[in-house]
């Protein structure tokens, strides 16, 4: 963000992503209002690296404690359980050591990357939604847009519920952004990134982290065309080229994601509510060509609402299949297995999509639980 800063304040040239991300494929994917963060440090002096190692630390403090909440009410509501102060106590250091062995939080920590702001405030979010504070669901949920406009597409899924609270929250949140990006870095950038955007819509990353269907594809054309889909080596400069199955098959899936995360369920509200949000928020990341394993630190606030309802609500006393690939998913998703990177040059490399595939079993857990009634599991 500091480079991209950097580059329009010396050659004030508004288009910026054509220049950066087109022509020198320079892997700048931030949206403008991402830039207001830095050059809000720049106006006041901020020394930005000391700054940012203390806000990451703060944002994981955060994710803990706002996964700490989401078991918290899950095992509340769920379970009918009332743990005493220091029961609640215990679960909230669980929950911060959970997160410090969660690769996908862990991950995006120790890369620097914005993406660790972003599963915190999801976690904030969740909380809040679970609990009745919607505006302020929305809110969080609208700084997460404008860190990354995917997530601007739980504006839809709001309404399709109808849920005033949550919209208002997230206009309000997006709005202000908007308008400070818009007068800062004026319109023409915000459209030269809505190009940047259909550029990269034909072109991921076949880079072993990318786990979405672009990235299991993208690996088995490198088994052929190892010099253009690269596995193993993450290439900074350079993307794969345009090719139209691989397009079309990150179209297709991207509107089935997206399509099934907006559908109306028919459980209990105290079901379907809380478990359509957490099913969007992993259909805005699995859609997208590019999703990194730190995308994926989502996972963890959604594995502590899951795991009271599965565990301890007597209506899911039976669904004993549904735990057990529960603690699949969970040792998969929170782990990085080097080993099967040996496999990158054969067509076995679909195992390097581990992660994709523990995140699609969480999304079709989802989805049942917002399709069935409790009593027909």
């Amino acid at each position: 963000m500091s480079f991209a800063l950097d580059y329009w304040r010396s050659s004030h040239n508004p288009r910026l992503y054509s220049e950066l991300l087109i022509k020198q494929t320079y892997k700048y994917l931030y949206p403008p209002t991402a830039l207001l963060i830095p050059k809000t440090l720049d106006d006041l002096h901020v020394r930005q690296d000391p700054f940012y190692n203390k806000v990451t630390i703060a944002f994981l403090v955060l994710t803990a404690l706002a996964v700490g909440g989401v078991a918290l009410w899950s095992l509340r509501i769920y379970g009918g359980m009332r743990p005493a102060w220091h029961e609640q106590a215990r679960l909230f250091v669980l929950a911060g050591l959970l997160g410090l062995t969660f690769y996908p939080v862990v991950r995006g920590a120790a890369l620097g990357q914005l993406q660790t702001w972003l599963n915190a405030l999801f976690a904030v979010s969740l909380l809040c939604y679970v609990t009745g504070r919607r505006v302020s669901a929305g809110a969080a949920l609208g700084l997460m847009a404008l860190g990354k406009p995917q997530y601007a597409l739980f504006l839809l899924w709001g309404l399709l519920r109808r849920d005033k609270r949550l919209l208002a929250g997230m206009l309000g949140a997006i709005s202000v952004g908007l308008i400070a990006s818009l007068a800062t870095f004026g319109l023409t950038m915000h459209f030269d990134y809505v190009r940047a955007l259909r550029f990269l819509s034909g072109r991921g990353e076949s880079f072993h982290a990318n786990q979405c269907v672009y990235g299991l594809l993208g690996r088995l054309y490198s088994v052929t065309q190892p010099a253009l889909f690269n596995n193993l080596d993450w290439d900074w400069r350079n993307y794969p080229p345009f090719r139209l199955p691989l397009y079309l098959a990150t179209l297709v899936s991207s509107i089935a994601f997206l399509a099934l995360a907006l559908l109306r369920g028919r459980a209990e509200p105290a079901i379907e509510a809380p478990a359509g949000f957490c099913q969007m928020a992993l259909a805005t990341t699995l859609a997208a060509p590019i999703a990194w394993e730190h995308h994926y630190g989502i996972l963890l606030p959604i594995f502590a609402w899951l795991w009271p309802l599965l565990w301890f609500d007597e209506r899911y006393r039976h669904a004993s299949g549904w735990r057990v690939a529960f603690v699949i998913c969970y040792v998969v998703a929170s782990s990085f297995i080097s080993g099967l990177n040996a496999l990158a040059s054969t067509w076995f490399n679909v195992l390097q999509s581990y992660l994709f595939f523990a995140v699609l079993t969480v999304f079709a857990l989802l989805l049942t639980l917002r399709m069935r009634r409790a009593q027909e599991m």
